[in-house]
């Protein structure tokens, strides 16, 4: 009952689309940074 939204996640066999989206953006923007940084550095 604490999490609701864990407990629709398990309730639907399907993946939820934004939420594949949302963690491709992150992963995307995680790896840019880490690229940017080390490219920075000598």
């Amino acid at each position: 009952a604490a999490v609701p939204a864990a407990q629709a996640a398990a309730q639907e066999p399907t993946f939820p689309v934004w939420l594949i989206i949302v963690i491709g953006a992150l992963v995307g923007i995680g790896i840019g940074f880490l690229f940017s940084a080390r490219k920075k550095k000598p």
